[in-house]
């Protein structure tokens, strides 16, 4: 029989079950009813069925009752559980308690009939956790008691997180208090902190946080929706919470942990925006770390000349170690320093092993020295004995080179270099360029790197003056930057755009 020839079977039988008709209507009742129950396992026959458990003929309603008990049909079973789900019939409840039915599909049905029919349900699916909160407010008292088992059973974790995040977007619900209850809380500290005041938990998060740096990250990142229970809280007239709209700093003004804990939060929270533009102002030690972490981010910033700069600031630190001279600084011809690095990528070098290089060191001459170190930098079996031999060679030049092509390494936010010649390190420490703000720089700053001499632009270091140039340069470019912020406070570090505050 077709699909469409069996639906409107199942239709008139439907319509017959409880007819009244005089004469005839035992009839089609009978005949109705039979159908019915030999096609109970099409969702079609449901219907009929459960409208015949109500038809006053205690034959045909107990008939009807044996063949809905009796569904060995998932589809037929959801539809009758859909059912149930929009009458609550009484009848239905327990015909569905008796054969312990359970929906598959939707979610929404499945998780109702579980929690009707079973006294809790185990989650392993963060997606459910929704699902079971919006039963918390169910008509049924034993839906609602059901739901509030399994929430409280759920263990610490990724369920445990989803169920506070509806907390913290609705803290006056029953999923809410249930948190309260149970003690839960989310497994980041910030959020935590930030559902442990909208939740009106006070005096638990005045000893997590009460300085209020982690709140002020967390709203910062937040929709609409929860800051506006972040403000309800601290305008709620606790005069502890008055402290939250204490003030913000510029950026330039912070201390290196402020800045520092502001790039950690904003690295955890990918916040790439914000790192952008905390990237754009803030001195090189802070932003060339950064570099590497936006290039794996697949981010890039919304605006066609900001993803310009980016592409720009990602190829300068992608080249080689050897970098290249500064168009200023292509006068008359490449400096010397740089043509003995370049020499250093020929395909004769490339063909002598590692440890034959390192063995000339202590036989060439000083602008020899310089080209193997060039070759030697890149390759990955040079050891720490290797690039001690070249950090302490007797010749400056080659310990210049050293710095210059990365052979030596080093951290250039934090380590100095101690060599007795000032070449070695003016050119390889380069502290100016890495502490320079250049959401300071004026037209004159950009003169004065302009000026540095040609193998100042060499290697690791003369990567970093290229950036540098590029940063001023953009900077000048678009005076009308607005310094970032940075919430106050030792531990704070959620960086912001300042209103109001204009470049220094």
């Amino acid at each position: 029989m077709s699909t469409e020839k069996t639906s409107r079977k199942l239709a008139r039988w439907a319509r017959w079950v409880c007819s009244r008709i005089p004469l005839i209507g035992w009839i089609l009742r009978a005949l109705a009813i039979a159908g019915l129950c030999a096609h109970r396992n099409e969702a079609g026959a449901i219907a009929g069925l459960v409208a015949a458990l109500g038809c006053g003929r205690a034959k045909i309603a107990g008939r009807a009752r044996a063949a809905l008990g009796s569904l060995e049909n998932q589809q037929a079973v959801d539809e009758l559980c859909a059912t149930w789900a929009r009458t609550r019939a009484a009848e239905l409840d327990q015909i569905l308690a008796d054969s312990g039915y359970v929906a598959s599909r939707p979610p929404e049905l499945r998780i109702l009939t579980a929690l009707r029919f079973h006294d809790t349900i185990e989650l392993r699916d963060a997606a459910d956790v929704p699902l079971i909160a919006a039963c918390l407010d169910d008509s049924d008292g034993r839906v609602r008691a059901a739901a509030s088992r399994s929430l409280g059973a759920l263990p610490p974790g990724a369920l445990q997180d989803a169920l506070c995040d509806i907390a913290i977007r609705n803290p006056s619900a029953a999923a809410a208090r249930l948190c309260i209850e149970h003690g839960f809380r989310p497994r980041d500290e910030e959020h935590a902190a930030l559902m442990l005041f909208v939740t009106r938990q006070l005096d638990a998060y005045f000893a997590e946080d009460d300085r209020f740096d982690m709140l002020r990250r967390e709203y910062d990142r937040a929709d609409p929706v929860v800051q506006d229970h972040v403000m309800q809280v601290a305008r709620s007239g606790d005069r502890r919470c008055l402290g939250f709209f204490g003030g913000r700093k510029r950026l330039s003004d912070c201390t290196e942990a402020e800045i520092r804990v502001a790039i950690d939060s904003g690295l955890e929270h990918n916040d790439w925006e914000r790192l952008w533009r905390a990237f754009l102002q803030m001195p090189l030690k802070h932003g060339m770390p950064l570099i590497d972490r936006f290039r794996t981010s697949g981010w890039q910033p919304g605006s066609a000349r900001e993803q310009s700069l980016f592409k720009e600031v990602l190829a300068l630190s992608a080249n080689g170690t050897s970098g290249a001279v500064a168009p200023e600084q292509a006068k008359a011809s490449i400096s010397v320093f740089q043509r003995w690095v370049d020499a250093g990528s020929s395909a004769e070098l490339r063909r002598v092993t590692t440890g034959e290089l390192v063995q000339k060191l202590g036989q060439v001459t000083p602008p020899e020295g310089v080209t193997i170190v060039a070759a030697l930098a890149p390759r990955s079996d040079l050891d720490d004995a290797a690039r001690e031999t070249i950090e302490h060679h007797e010749h400056w030049l080659v310990r210049l080179a050293g710095y210059a092509c990365g052979a030596v390494r080093t951290n250039l936010a934090r380590d100095k270099v101690d060599d007795p010649v000032h070449w070695v390190r003016e050119l390889a420490q380069a502290s100016d360029v890495l502490e320079f703000w250049p959401v300071k720089a004026t037209p004159t700053h950009l003169e004065q790197l302009g000026a540095a001499p040609a193998e100042a632009w060499t290697g690791k270091l003369g990567t970093a003056r290229r950036l540098l140039r590029v940063l001023m340069a953009h900077r000048l470019d678009t005076a009308e930057w607005v310094e970032s912020a940075v919430e106050a406070g030792e531990f704070a570090g959620e960086f912001a755009q300042a209103d109001g505050f204009a470049p220094a």
